[in-house]
């Protein structure tokens, strides 16, 4: 109900922040404001939310739907595990120390979110997109 509110104020890149718990999270608990359509990039919403969770050994377990709209947000935890179970889909970034994925998750990048990063914290340009996983690492 809180992102709701600022939704409805006006507020286009609010952060979420979390010190030293665990968080879980999943579409649902986010108002359309921070969904969008990968379709709709001509007409893109500049909202997007940051969500940071912080603390050793801290995690953000996230749940989603693998259908559009998508969330758009920025994921930073930058000490503990990314946890994501079923097909959520985000557009925007992630950062975590561990990244455990299950289900069938997509992200994306793409010019809509590289063109309003979320708030002041970020600045993103895309030169080129790699995924980097134990598969292809040498």
């Amino acid at each position: 109900s809180t992102l709701a509110s600022l939704a409805a104020a006006g507020v286009t890149s609010p952060v979420l922040f979390w010190d030293n718990q665990d968080v879980s999270l999943s579409l649902s608990d986010f108002p359309a404001a921070f969904k969008r359509d990968l379709s709709n990039v001509g007409t893109c919403t500049a909202s997007s939310v940051t969500i940071v969770v912080s603390g050793a050994g801290n995690d953000l377990n996230y749940h989603g739907g693998n259908t559009a709209p998508y969330l758009s947000a920025s994921l930073f935890v930058p000490d503990g595990s990314l946890t994501g179970q079923g097909g959520y889909n985000i557009i925007g970034t992630v950062f975590a120390d561990v990244i455990d994925l299950g289900g069938n998750p997509d992200y994306y990048m793409d010019t809509c979110f590289a063109s309003n990063p979320p708030g002041a914290l970020l600045d993103a340009q895309v030169i080129d997109w790699r995924e980097a996983d134990a598969k292809d690492a040498n």
